[in-house]
């Protein structure tokens, strides 16, 4: 009988380990099983991860420069949205993408990999970590950890560098992608070439660069920028740039340049004259959906929170300036000065601090021949003399329509819209039409509700200013000819029945560019 039960307890104990093991290999295999968020390949090229991703080529060069082809092979399309390097669950260096792979492979340029995986031709090759982040069809983001055997060259450029995903070849079509602050620098290299972000963009090293000069303009008057920049609607935070020349900005000088759908935030640019954050001086140019928030000062004229001059029918549209600007003349909250036949649309500048010693706007500093402002506004501080809330100067022709200014003004020769207006040798005309002003403006000599002071004439259509808002009691300095005062009633310009869009057919605000508020001023869609 005790033979018989110890052979019992033998059985019994075999069961129990029985059990035990298969709870381990259970628990072993959800570690390892393709729901995790990170899982990994390693040896190999062509080894599958467990959520479909192969890797089957990649490539270094000791410059850090990589390209990496990847193949889904997951049944779905997925987006890859960052390729990058760790440690310690740390990323030390990171790509930015959105590109969806459906089937098959693609191929990715990266920039700065030897961090983490130097490289040198005579290595032939090594061991590197690439970590791929993506997104599937229904919004599950995926990352996916490969240590994979990779080629060490001397020059991983392309032979085809259009099938690659963040190179590019520099056509529209398919423009060079930029990923880090070096990229953003090497325009210098093609200033006739195409380029878009892959990413956003920290350019915080900057600071050190070129003797503390930081960022170089890319262009100048010898050799200008003439390709194209499109932001993507990513962001570029940091850039620095401390120069004592002319011309700065990301673009120092360009011409027949395009620059469109960029944001720039936490800029630091200094320079001398024709000072802006996204340009210096932009000729025959277009600037479209540019958005700004940061610090500019130049020491003379001409400087802007986005540009600081353009001229010669550039074009600035649909753009938005929240910046400090320190001056000497000629500065304004979106640019600084504009010249021959150029416009300025759908933009408008707010809490900023706009300072100048001469020909200070909320919206341009100067506005001459013949060039054109609609539908902007401006809620901004700016301070000097021969100061507006939209325009500090404007002569020679041109037209300001449909804008409105509800900021405040201190200084000398003063309006709400207009500082000063002036006709000029040639006598062309200037124009005011349908626009109006709530801003505080200081009181003193020349200083009125809507224009300061003329040298010549302005005809005035249509348009208000409130006389207990402002201060001021008149208009402009021949009194009240074209202008409707209103006292104290802000609120007449609020909601799709105020004054803006109440006006007489063909003078109203179009609802398609202005959005009505109930309880506040009309506002750019």
């Amino acid at each position: 009988m005790r033979g018989q039960g110890t052979i019992e307890y033998l059985v019994i104990l075999a069961i129990v380990v029985v059990i035990a093991l298969t709870v381990v290999a259970l628990f072993a295999g959800i570690a390892s099983s393709p729901s995790t968020q990170i899982s990994s390949s390693a040896g190999k090229l062509g080894s599958t991860s467990g959520g479909g991703i192969i890797v089957t080529e990649a490539i270094i060069d000791s410059q850090g420069n990589a390209i990496v082809s990847f193949q889904n092979a997951s049944g779905e399309t997925v987006t890859v949205n960052k390729i990058s390097q760790g440690k310690d669950n740390v990323d030390i260096t990171e790509v930015f993408f959105n590109e969806q792979i459906v089937s098959g492979a693609k191929s990715f340029y990266l920039t700065d990999f030897n961090k983490l995986c130097e490289c040198s031709a005579e290595l032939n090759s090594r061991n590197c970590e690439f970590i791929i982040t993506y997104t599937t069809l229904n919004n599950l983001t995926k990352t996916e950890k490969f240590t994979v055997n990779t080629q060490c060259v001397s020059n991983v450029t392309p032979k085809e560098p259009e099938n690659i995903i963040g190179l590019g070849n520099g056509t529209l079509a398919n423009p060079w992608i930029i990923n880090n602050c070096t990229e953003l620098q090497n325009m210098n290299q093609r200033l006739d070439g195409n380029y878009a972000l892959g990413g956003d963009i920290n350019c915080y090293e900057t600071i050190n660069w070129n003797s503390e000069a930081g960022f170089g303009p890319v262009g100048n008057t010898n050799n200008p920028f003439t390709g194209s920049l499109d932001g993507k609607e990513k962001t570029i935070y940091n850039l620095k740039i401390y120069q004592t020349t002319i011309r700065v900005g990301l673009i120092g000088y360009g011409e027949n340049a395009t620059l469109t759908n960029l944001n720039l935030v936490d800029f630091n640019v200094y320079g001398t004259y024709n000072v802006g954050s996204l340009g210096g001086e932009l000729v025959s140019s277009e600037i479209n959906n540019i958005t700004a928030s940061g610090f500019v000062q130049g020491t003379s004229h001409s400087n802007g929170g986005i540009v600081g001059q353009i001229a010669y029918n550039s074009s600035i549209a649909n753009s938005y300036s929240s910046v400090d600007i320190n001056s000497g003349e000629s500065s304004g909250g979106i640019v600084g000065e504009a010249w021959f036949g150029s416009v300025i649309r759908n933009s408008y500048s707010s809490d900023s601090n706009i300072k100048g010693a001469y020909q200070v706007g909320g919206i341009v500093g100067q506005l001459f021949e013949d060039s054109n402002v609609y539908n902007c506004y401006s809620t901004s501080l700016i301070q000097g003399a021969v100061i507006g809330g939209i325009v500090g100067h404007m002569g020679n022709g041109g037209l300001l329509e449909k804008s409105y200014f509800a900021g405040s003004v201190y200084g000398t020769q003063a309006g709400g819209l207009i500082g000063v207006a002036e006709n000029g040798d040639d006598e062309k005309e200037i124009n005011i039409i349908n626009s109006f002003s709530t801003g505080f403006i200081e009181t003193g000599e020349y200083n009125n509700g809507l224009i300061g002071d003329y040298v010549g004439d302005a005809t005035i259509t249509n348009s208000n200013w409130d006389t207990n808002l402002s201060g001021q009691s008149n208009c402009n300095q021949d009194g009240n000819s074209g202008c409707t005062p209103t006292n104290n009633q802000a609120s007449l310009y609020y909601g799709a029945l105020g004054i803006p869009f109440a006006s007489s057919p063909g003078l109203e605000w179009s609802t398609d560019i202005w959005q009505a508020n109930e309880n506040a001023y009309p506002t750019l869609r």
